[in-house]
């Protein structure tokens, strides 16, 4: 336990060395129309990257209406992961018992496969003094217990394929969203 403590200790003293380490190399980036010089690998200032995607709710809106921006983008936002949650939730849900349908469909005493693991199964708890009838009873069991890990296991592969496709239809859409020019002036929306 010691080890893994001292690992974990190691790795905190290596990131912070790694934050405050001088930098090797400058690179140019554009921040609010302006380039400014930032280190390369700063850890520090990666946790920063995607603070500008709020700016995207503010493009071609005047000054005046940027609390409004503001209210409506946090109510977007929170109804969306109330949504998001719920649908995900839901989703999960529902090709859990799809597949579940689905492995069960093949868990039948006609079928050899089923019935050589029960057999097996029943053998192996027979052998470890339970009575014939409690071993089968286990040995079903265990088998549904099986069945059920890989539904979940399915539903949340199917879930995280919907989602990726999801995710991918955005990143192509957010192509087609306003080009923001910080330095360009003003344009009022109507």
């Amino acid at each position: 336990m010691s080890e893994q403590s001292a690992d974990g200790g190691a790795d905190l003293e290596q990131f912070a060395a790694d934050l405050l380490d001088p930098y090797e190399k400058l690179i140019t980036v554009e921040i609010v129309g302006r380039e400014v010089r930032v280190p390369e690998k700063n850890r520090l200032l990666r946790c920063f990257q995607y603070l500008s995607i709020n700016t995207i709710s503010y493009v071609g809106m005047p000054r005046e209406k940027s609390n409004s921006v503001a209210s409506l983008v946090n109510f977007m936002r929170n109804m969306g992961s109330s949504v998001g949650t719920s649908l995900v939730t839901a989703l999960i849900a529902r090709r859990s018992q799809f597949h579940h349908l689905r492995l069960i469909e093949k868990a039948r005493v006609d079928n050899p496969n089923f019935a050589n693991a029960a057999h097996g199964l029943s053998q192996h708890f027979g052998s470890v003094g339970l009575g014939r009838h409690e071993a089968l009873a286990t040995a079903y069991a265990r088998i549904y217990q099986s069945i059920q890990a890989q539904a979940g296991t399915l539903a949340y592969i199917d879930t995280f394929m919907i989602l990726s496709v999801a995710a991918g239809i955005m990143f192509f859409l957010s192509f087609m969203l306003k080009k923001n020019d910080p330095g360009g002036g003003v344009h009022v929306a109507e």
